[in-house]
């Protein structure tokens, strides 16, 4: 029995699946693109904004396996995305503490010269938790349709 019958109360855990898939796609672009921008604007750049880089990358990459794995019914791809998503989104959390840590690190110096901002720490907290919630419910959708597929339930 799937742990979700329907995706937001008025879709089938299929079609939730495929918006889950765009929405993944769409989200790590708009990241990946506030990354780029960064630095070209000349704002200082850790290993932390590289590393985001790349798991937006493979991110993006994900979503669209999870995009054909919908479409193809495979099974194995659906059971991939909803272990690598979860990985994904540890491996966010880590890149934003060491963030904050750089940050906060920033601002203890900064505090002698009286100039600081916190507000990319409050701002990226922010961006983590929308992409935690979206993620989070995502694979409870996906995993809804893959036990759907596995014990040969037809959506409507």
């Amino acid at each position: 029995m799937a742990i979700l019958q329907n995706c937001c109360c008025c879709c089938t855990v299929r079609l939730g699946s495929l918006i889950t898939g765009v929405l993944y796609v769409i989200i790590h672009i708009v990241d990946l693109g506030v990354k780029s921008s960064s630095v070209a604007l000349g704002w200082q750049v850790y290993g932390t904004d590289v590393a985001s880089v790349v798991v937006d990358i493979i991110a993006i990459i994900l979503g669209l396996l999870l995009i054909v794995a919908v479409l193809g019914s495979m099974m194995a791809l659906l059971r991939a995305w909803v272990a690598l998503a979860i990985l994904i989104l540890i491996t966010e959390l880590i890149i934003i503490i060491c963030f904050t840590a750089l940050t906060l690190q920033g601002v203890w110096t900064a505090l002698a010269s009286q100039s600081f901002w916190l507000s990319p720490v409050i701002g990226a907290w922010i961006i983590y938790y929308f992409i935690f919630y979206i993620t989070v419910y995502g694979v409870l959708v996906v995993y809804s349709h893959y036990q759907n597929l596995r014990d040969g339930i037809e959506e409507e």
